[in-house]
């Protein structure tokens, strides 16, 4: 062996990057991915997108595709409520994918968005692996086992990590780019990471400040710990947050809150996001989960021996979002904090569980090159990630298996090793593969492609009030349904799902409580619950809001019965014509028409 050689090995055991290699070598310590890596990535993509499925204009979109469309097409949706908010909700990528749509079909724009995030999200992981364990099967593990594994059953905060999420958000977006970031820490390159992580901040502010207090943590106990180091990071990270944080200076209210307003404020956020920004709401099993998560990714990480400067990047990057916990709790519940209930610590959740995920297969793989008991410990430990899809208390009893049995030094013959890690990587693979097939057969029942998301008839109604109602007029829509804006391109006074919205504005989400009270939603007595009311509202109240609203026509079920003009029905909703005077004191009434299609009581 040459000096330059072992100079070089010396180095990678270090932590540090051998000379002359290539900056795409240094993503993935020397070991970047063969075709067949890349193919096998690909393939367990577009498994993980066969179980989420494809959505658009509904879930997050259901506010964000409105916007893009508004920025498109200019002042479609007249003076909507949300409209007005959006603005302060960090909006500058929907608007950007706004502009762009000027030039590509929105549809086809969003999609190939999403399909980039999803398989770069994949590569990011692989990427970690790498970084972290020089070893391709360790890697790969990680990957199949971030598809395979529901963590938004046990992740604290809501926020999951998902391979392939349902539809493209700014997260989903972001994501990636952070992961990124985070391989370029661990290749010191961090300032590069930090830079990455501040151009996500104009995307997901919150996500890539997560990111960045945990690059900055990284360096601290990493070989690039100087004060130039540090302080060259944060100025990369502040300048190319730069254009999100002028934007966020621009729209800050210019008057302090009344006492009364805060809180409302706080009581309305409570009840309407408790799962994101109150973590005294969250039920048990969130953080029974969270710590069986954390659980098995401590006892992989205490096993792997020996460790170096990565590994220790590597718990700086698990400790932080966890530690960040205490704050979300102190600045929620105990004394809350407008801006600090906003920031939304505790969804940095999912970067520790990559972490424990990442080490949890490195453990695994060095098991299935020990004794017969410790590939038979890795192989039930291996069915801990799936089984959360059916409950937790599976995994608990097995959890025990994989804390107890360790990783020896010994060397299975090569044969068996083969063998013991196709039948272990198997698992989680059929366990991908079942689900898949599993979520095909419930879309095809429920009549739902896997294509949209959005149920057909509330996609038809959308369609008719398009092609017949005047562009910019308002409609009164049910409350419990989301995304009407999407598909209608029309304005309409108030749904549910605006709410996580206008927690950005303190008068605007005053204002929308107020008309989902007077569109019949109620609280009930558990913290985030509500109960829906509008099909039990009759004539005078429904005209009393159309005229306060400027709504000419109100979108309700079918079984809704009103003495209305019913000018369309499609056996599920139906579109009703408020008459002339609807919401004076004794205004006529419009005659009941004569019904089209099949009625639905639901």
């Amino acid at each position: 062996m040459s000096a330059l050689q072992a100079d070089d090995e010396a180095k990678t055991l270090q932590g540090r990057a051998p000379s002359g290699e290539s900056f795409w070598s240094r993503l993935f310590r020397g070991l970047p991915p063969r075709p067949g890596d890349l193919a096998a990535i690909v393939g367990v993509c577009v498994l993980a997108a066969l179980v989420s499925g494809y959505h658009f204009g509904v879930i997050d979109q259901a506010i964000f595709v409105p916007y893009a469309k508004h920025v498109r097409d200019g002042g479609i949706y007249g003076d909507d409520l949300l409209l007005q908010t959006l603005p302060y909700m960090h909006p500058l990528f929907w608007g950007a994918v706004g502009v762009v749509g000027r030039l590509i079909p929105l549809g086809a724009l969003i999609l190939g968005l999403h399909v980039l995030s999803t398989l770069l999200t994949g590569l990011a992981v692989y990427a970690l692996g790498c970084n972290l364990f020089a070893d391709r099967r360790s890697a790969l593990l990680a990957v199949i086992l971030v598809a395979v594994s529901v963590h938004g059953r046990c992740t604290p905060g809501g926020d999951a990590l998902l391979l392939a999420g349902p539809e493209l958000s700014q997260r989903s977006f972001a994501l990636p780019w952070l992961l990124w970031g985070m391989t370029l820490a661990l290749a010191e390159m961090p300032v590069a990471g930090l830079a990455l992580a501040g151009l996500m901040f104009n995307v997901h502010p919150f996500s890539a400040l997560i990111t960045g207090a945990m690059i900055g943590a990284a360096m601290l106990v990493g070989r690039t710990r100087s004060w130039c180091a540090l302080g060259g990071g944060a100025a990369a990270f502040l300048a190319c947050a730069a254009p999100m944080m002028a934007h966020l200076g621009m729209l800050q209210n210019v008057r302090a809150l009344a006492p009364v307003e805060r809180q409302q404020w706080i009581e309305i956020v409570r009840m309407r996001s408790a799962a994101f920004l109150s973590p005294a709401s969250l039920p048990p099993q969130s953080w029974v989960g969270a710590g069986l998560v954390v659980l098995l990714g401590a006892r992989s990480f205490v096993a792997r021996r020996p460790r170096g400067q990565r590994d220790m990047m590597a718990l700086a990057f698990a400790v932080v979002p966890l530690v960040l916990w205490a704050p979300a709790l102190i600045f929620s519940e105990v004394v809350p904090v407008r801006g600090m209930m906003l920031a939304q610590l505790g969804r940095g959740t999912k970067f520790a569980f990559l972490i424990g995920l990442l080490y949890f297969s490195d453990h695994q793989v060095r098991r299935l090159r020990g004794s017969a008991v410790e590939v038979a410990a890795a192989m039930g430990s291996l069915l801990i990630p799936p089984l959360l899809w059916v409950s937790l208390k599976v995994p608990l009893l097995i959890a025990p298996l994989h804390l107890l049995v360790g990783a020896g030094p010994r060397r299975a013959k090569q044969g068996r090793r083969l063998a013991a890690a196709l039948v272990a990587f198997a698992i989680p693979l059929a366990a991908l593969c079942w689900r898949a097939v599993d979520r095909a057969q419930l879309r095809v029942a429920e009549g739902r492609a896997w294509w949209g998301g959005a149920e057909a008839q509330w996609l038809d109604v959308q369609e008719w009030v398009r092609a017949n109602l005047p562009r910019g007029e308002a409609l009164l829509t049910l409350p419990e349904m989301a995304g009407f804006r999407a598909f209608s391109e029309r304005p309409v006074v108030a749904e549910y799902k605006d709410g996580g919205a206008h927690q950005y504005r303190v008068q605007n989400l005053i204002e929308w409580w107020d008309r989902m009270q007077a569109m019949g939603v109620r609280r009930t007595g558990e913290r985030g619950a509500v109960e829906w009311g509008f099909t039990s509202l009759r004539e005078g109240e429904l005209g009393r809001l159309t005229a306060r609203f400027g709504a000419r026509h109100i979108v309700t079920r079918s079984g809704h019965e009103l003495a209305w003009e019913r000018v369309y029905d499609n056996g599920s909703y139906a579109v009703l014509r408020a008459p002339e005077g609807a919401g004076a004191p004794g205004g006529p009434r419009g005659p009941a028409a004569r019904r089209r299609g099949r009625v639905t009581s639901r």
